[in-house]
């Protein structure tokens, strides 16, 4: 299947597993239009050319198998918006380590915000670069609103899984705030490593923003943190 369905049956077997009945109905119902008219996968892919990202995290995602999906977050240095590459674990995907700035000269992004880097020029990020990603994070509101027609929507609930630039502000009695000191949730039973990492760095004052991965569970919605800007560098949390 395309890959963006194997991720849906990796989802979907850890909602069984919880036992969140919510979250395996929102999942089932966002597959309902696949094969009509109406299916995300039959809206033609854009074309990107000539765009700047800097990939700022990568993950290991279950799919059809555990740990089957790597996938890279790049976020695009014109208008913030973030893209995601993903390929199977024996998969191709674009070179390079990560953090990295990738000038895509052609390159096609599907409805689900898939990204297929077809021709591209890798290299280190630079001061300016971090400094424009700094630019584009968002307190935790605005960060969140953002993302609300993509958890709202069935199918792009069932095959897009958003992530924001969150500021981040302090810590304050283990809750992370963001400048505003409006509380940044976090998915601390999924990734509970990462989030005391973040909260450790971020107590020491050394953190301007995470970038996570939003994670609805019942009502609750959070963010699993994906990696952060430590001091003058991009640190990965997974």
């Amino acid at each position: 299947p395309p890959i963006e369905v194997a991720r849906w049956v990796g989802r979907l077997r850890a909602s069984l597993a919880l036992a969140d009945e919510l979250d395996v109905a929102r999942l089932l119902d966002g597959v309902k239009l696949l094969g009509t008219e109406s299916d995300i996968f039959s809206l033609p892919s854009s074309r990107v050319l000539d765009r700047t990202y800097v990939e700022i995290a990568r993950e290991i995602l279950d799919g059809l198998g555990p740990s089957a999906i790597e996938r890279r977050h790049l976020v695009s240095l014109s208008d913030g918006t973030i893209a995601f590459e993903d390929r199977l674990r024996d998969g191709l995907a674009s070179h390079g380590p990560c953090p990295r700035s990738v000038i895509a000269g052609l390159a096609e992004k599907n409805a689900a915000e898939r990204l297929r880097i077809i021709q591209y020029s890798v290299g280190t990020v630079d001061d300016e670069a971090r400094a424009r990603i700094d630019e584009l994070a968002a307190n935790v509101a605005d960060a969140f609103a953002a993302c609300t027609a993509d958890l709202q929507a069935p199918q792009r609930y069932a095959f897009v899984e958003p992530v924001s630039l969150v500021r981040v502000g302090k810590v304050v009695d283990a809750v992370l705030e963001d400048p505003d000191g409006e509380a940044i949730p976090l998915a601390r039973a999924e990734e509970p490593g990462a989030c005391a990492a973040l909260l450790d760095w971020a107590g020491a004052g050394d953190v301007k923003w995470v970038l996570g991965r939003w994670s609805l569970r019942c009502e609750q919605a959070a963010i699993v943190p994906l990696s952060c800007a430590r001091g003058s560098r991009i640190a990965r949390l997974r």
